[in-house]
């Protein structure tokens, strides 16, 4: 009978702490059945994942091609970001299996703790969700309703392309804030779209 613990290691970019970094020189996350181990500025780091007070999944940066993040809060109010971009946290779609695997693995493992312990979150924090959807709705004002506004005034087609070239450039956007939308999700059914 083989009584070695499960453990694996994922080739990601991981962010210790809170800030703007402009390169993620840490890389490599490790869970087992029990623990999270990581590196931060090149120095080993990890905690058991009993400390795990909450766990955010959302999407963002090129709102063309978002980057998912697994912002995982420890007890001690310690923030670790796993993505599945590249150093400079462009996207880099050889790694989003991979981030895939860690986040359905970390909650498979979560899903086991007591109900109500880890907050399971989807999404922006509430404030920065509704900066972000008023900064939206600009912009669809802009692009979109303007034109079509144009359009409804002088007939011109240059006023149609305008307001074609302007749903085009705000539906990711739109997209994207439907999927950072804030709302609780459970660790057992995790929200698809964090995921691709």
């Amino acid at each position: 009978m083989d009584t070695k613990a499960w453990e694996r290691r994922y080739d990601l970019y991981v962010k210790d702490g809170t800030g703007f970094r402009f390169r993620s020189k840490d890389r490599g996350v490790t869970l087992t059945d029990w623990r999270l181990d990581w590196s931060a500025d090149g120095k080993p780091d990890g905690a058991p994942l009993l400390h795990i007070a909450q766990v955010r999944l959302l999407c963002g940066g090129d709102w063309r091609n978002p980057l998912n993040h697994c912002q995982i809060t420890f007890a001690d109010g310690h923030l670790l970001t796993v993505h599945d971009g590249t150093e400079y946290g462009s996207v880099d779609e050889a790694r989003t299996p991979v981030y895939a695997d860690f986040v359905r693995a970390l909650h498979a493992r979560l899903a086991a703790a007591p109900a109500g312990t880890i907050k399971f979150i989807q999404g922006y924090p509430e404030t920065n969700f509704y900066l972000v959807a008023a900064a939206a709705g600009l912009l669809g004002l802009i692009a979109v309703v303007g034109p079509f506004a144009l359009w409804l005034v002088t007939g011109q087609l240059q006023a149609l392309l305008l307001l074609i070239g302007g749903a085009a450039l705000c539906w990711p956007l739109y997209k994207m804030m439907q999927n950072n939308a804030p709302r609780r999700y459970d660790p057992r059914q995790l929200p698809a779209e964090l995921l691709e």
